[in-house]
């Protein structure tokens, strides 16, 4: 995470072997659309 020292995992997985590929393209796709915004200093 930015300006941190944590970590953020993603993991997707699909039971659908026949559109795999595919999933791995909307998975890739998922991810690379995440934005990391200025959240300010408070932390919960």
């Amino acid at each position: 995470m930015p300006g941190t020292e944590a970590h953020l995992l993603l993991t997707f997985s699909t039971p659908l072997v026949q559109i795999a590929d595919a999933m791995v393209e909307l998975f890739d796709a998922v991810a690379a659309s995440l934005k990391w915004t200025d959240g300010g200093s408070a932390h919960e």
